[in-house]
Formats: structure tokens, sequence, C-alpha cells
């Protein structure tokens, strides 16, 4: 048997059958529900899938190359590929170690494991993604939305070797279709993006997310709160924490030690004309400028300083 082990946005590593079409991730670790570090534990995330499926996967901390050697040289030849953001997304931009990445292509090497990116948020790093500012080349790499100028689409590509299964022209070629393959609206806005962006472009955000943070991070000190803003390039993200955060476990964790505050400072920079996700995510597109971003540290430090009372009663631990 064959498995895909698979290393996801939030900090999971997970092993899908590769023989079925049946997958599963660790969306969150649960506090009390997903083990230790060293020897996590994979939770199933709603009713709709089936439980077997849990014991043909295994999770893996983000920025832990040593578990997952450990785990891979442990199934030695079952294992297909590991699968992962380069930089944790939806729990928290949390950059890869110094090494980190390059660690797990050395892994997948000596243990003939495929490696492969989705880079659908961490595209917009380089015009060669995240991949290509660390220098690591996967195998394959999947894309989204980016690539079509904000219109939905996907796509995937890598080493000419795999890519030559879905030559259609192949006896045994493996099948790729859908409905919207190669659809013409998101191609046409896809090629008129890659041509309007240059280099330049994407410095000019990269400089406005450091920006970002740098103001974040002050205003969390003047109003004398323990927070952190991580990231990189255009991307970044609001922890309540005493320090940068390395890990899925730290994120969920931060969010839930802070009580509301997270709430209630999407509602604060709502109320100042700052839309930011709940889960305190900033994107920069190449419409901003420093005017947009000077605005949004301004209502960032009004909201913090709006917001601390209830740190004082709620969380206190927080309070510098």
């Amino acid at each position: 048997m064959k498995f895909a082990l698979d290393l996801l946005g939030p900090g999971r590593l997970s092993l899908g059958n590769q023989k079925g079409s049946n997958s599963i991730q660790s969306l969150v670790p649960i506090p009390g529900r997903s083990g230790s570090v060293e020897a996590p534990e994979t939770t199933l995330t709603d009713r709709s899938l089936a439980a077997g499926i849990a014991s043909d996967i295994i999770t893996t901390p983000f920025n832990r190359a040593d578990v997952t050697r450990r785990q891979i040289e442990g199934r030695s030849g079952e294992i297909a590929a590991v699968i992962l953001e380069p930089m944790l997304g939806g729990l928290g931009m949390i950059p890869p170690a110094d090494g980190y990445l390059a660690e797990l292509r050395s892994i997948c090497d000596e243990n003939e494991v495929l490696l492969i990116f989705d880079e659908v948020i961490t595209l917009r790093l380089s015009l060669g993604g995240l991949q290509e500012r660390q220098g690591v080349h996967p195998d394959l790499t999947t894309m989204g939305k980016i690539i079509g100028g904000g219109l939905p689409v996907g796509a995937f590509g890598g080493r000419r070797e795999i890519m030559e299964q879905f030559d259609p022209e192949r006896p045994d070629t493996l099948m790729h279709a859908s409905t919207f393959s190669g659809n013409a609206l998101s191609m046409a806005a896809g090629l008129a993006t890659l041509r309007a962006l240059g280099n330049e472009d994407l410095e000019r955000i990269d400089g406005l997310g450091e920006r970002l943070r740098a103001g974040f991070d002050a205003a969390f000190a003047k109003a004398g709160l323990w927070g952190h803003a991580s990231g990189l390039g255009s991307l970044s993200h609001v922890h309540f924490s005493e320090g940068p955060i390395s890990d899925a476990r730290a994120s969920v964790l931060g969010v839930i030690q802070s009580g509301s505050l997270t709430k209630l400072l999407q509602l604060g920079m709502l109320r100042r004309g700052i839309f930011a996700s709940g889960r305190q995510m900033y994107c920069i597109s190449t419409a901003m400028s420093e005017e947009e971003i000077d605005r949004a540290i301004e209502a960032f430090e009004a909201t913090l300083h709006e917001i601390r009372p209830v740190a004082e009663e709620e969380c206190p631990q927080l309070l510098r």
C-alpha cells in the first residue's frame, strides 16, 4: 500500500491512501486532542468523513523536520509524497524556519518521496513563489486564483516526467479533466495579470507588508499588550502572543487564550474603515499605497487601546 503524506497549511502532515480518493487533514491541532508535538494524533474534522480514514493518516508539526524524518523513515517505502504550504497560511502566516524547507527536500530525496508545495497563497511572494525565494524546488506545485487575476482558477505543474503522466496520447494516461478546465475568461485574466505584474510591483507591496507588521508591533507596545504580526512580504497575520509564533499549535493556543480580543479587534478595525478577516489575516494588493497602510496602523493602534480594558479582565497574561 502506498500513501501520500500531506503537510498542509495549519501545520498538519497527513497520510492519505494513494489507491483511493478519500483523505483527511487534521485541520486544527485542538489542545487536548492532538497528542504531543513529538507524536501528534490525527483527528477527524467533521462527521462527513469515515472514521477508518484516520488510520491511514499521520500528522506532524510544521517547522519540525526532525519529526517528519522520523515518521517517513519509520515507514520506509510506504510514503508517496509530502504536501505542504511552504508558509502556513490559514493558521497564522507562519514562515518556515531557516533551513526547514531545504531539510524537507533532502528527506524526500533520500527516501524517494515526492515533495509538493501548495503555493495558492504564497505564489505572490515572487514571480516564482516562495520556493524561488527559498531556493527549494518541489517536484510539483499547486496554484490558485493568483494566476487568474483573482478569478476562480486552479493549476498544478512540476517535473516533466511527472506531468507526462497526464499526456492524453499515452495508452496509460492519468485522466485530468473538469467542466472548467482551461476556462477562457480565467485564462485571459491570468495572462493579462502576468503581463502587467513585475518584480518591482512585488517588491513594493512586500515593503508595504514590512511597514504594516512593524507598525502593528509598535502599536502593541504602545497599548501595553503582548502581540506580534507574523508573515512574509505582502502577507501578514496578527497574533496575541509574547513573541513570534513558529507552529500551528502555538497559533491556535494563542487564539484560545486571547478570549474575545481577536473578534473585538476585527470589529474595531471595521468601525474604523479597515476590513480584515476574522482570523486577523492582512493581504496587501498592488492597488494599495503607504497611505492605506498608515491608515490601517492608526486604526489598529486606536482599536488596541479601546479593547485593552477587556484584556485586563479576560486575559491579564497579555498585559506587558
